[in-house]
């Protein structure tokens, strides 16, 4: 008897100090969990680092367009210093008008963030009113003047006019390109509208150029006058340009 009971005391005792093994059943859960952490972590991770990456390359575009911008002011300064007969201003344009704030009308761009003044009695119609390209004209300003606006991705001036040379001007805080026309040219389908005409383009670049096929978006400003009131035409001009703001 002291044998058996030896015997059983051994075996309870052996029992006992034998591990509980963990049943299959039970690490499953785990394991699926382990699982759905390592595939969400491997589908969120690459789109945080990219998303992180377009918002940096945005950045260091805007500062890489704005530092071009200012290298560009910093150049026609220091060729003025150098050459005082050089203006960064539209050549021969008498001083503008000083006209209060209360005599003009402003016009303000959502979309591209400029904004220009212009005076009270001139008026201003929207020929074609898509926001992605504009275009309207200033009326009312003197016997056979007119000003149009566009802004789309233009390549250059207008081919019913012959133009001279193109400068760089300041408007605002972009650098702009400019030139005067005297019509008709060659191109023009009908050059006897353009007779004794004469026209001033200005380009204001809203971006640099894009890669691909497409142009860049700037502000086509297109000033129709009579040759002989070409002075009053550059006061107008150079009126609406020292108003030119923007907000990007």
């Amino acid at each position: 008897m002291e044998t058996n009971e030896s015997s059983l005391n051994h075996t309870s005792m052996s029992t006992q100090a034998q591990p509980q093994q963990a049943s299959p059943a039970n690490s499953r859960p785990l394991i699926f969990i382990v699982i759905s952490v390592l595939l969400t972590a491997m589908i969120i991770g690459p789109a945080v680092y990219f998303w992180q990456k377009s918002a940096s390359e945005k950045a260091i575009s805007s500062l890489e367009q704005k530092i071009t911008s200012l290298e560009k002011q910093i150049s026609m300064i220091n060729e003025t210093k150098s050459n005082p007969q050089l203006s960064p201003t539209l050549e021969s344009s008498p001083t503008p008008t000083n006209e209060s704030s209360a005599n003009l009308k402003t016009y303000s761009n959502g979309k591209y963030k400029f904004s220009f003044s212009y005076p009270q009695n001139w008026k201003i119609n929207d020929v074609y009113q898509d926001p992605d390209a504009p275009i309207f004209f200033l009326s009312n300003i003197a016997n056979g003047h007119t000003i149009s606006i566009h802004v789309y991705r233009v390549t250059g001036f207008g081919y019913c006019y012959k133009y001279g040379e193109q400068k760089e001007i300041f408007v605002g805080t972009k650098v702009a390109t400019t030139a005067d026309g005297v019509g008709p040219s060659e191109m023009c389908d009908n050059p006897e509208e353009f007779t004794n005409r004469g026209n001033t383009f200005v380009l204001i670049p809203l971006e640099d150029k894009p890669e691909g096929l497409l142009p860049a978006n700037q502000i086509l400003i297109s000033y129709d006058y009579p040759l002989d009131d070409i002075n009053l035409a550059k006061s107008n001009l150079e009126q609406i340009l020292s108003t030119f703001k923007f907000t990007d």
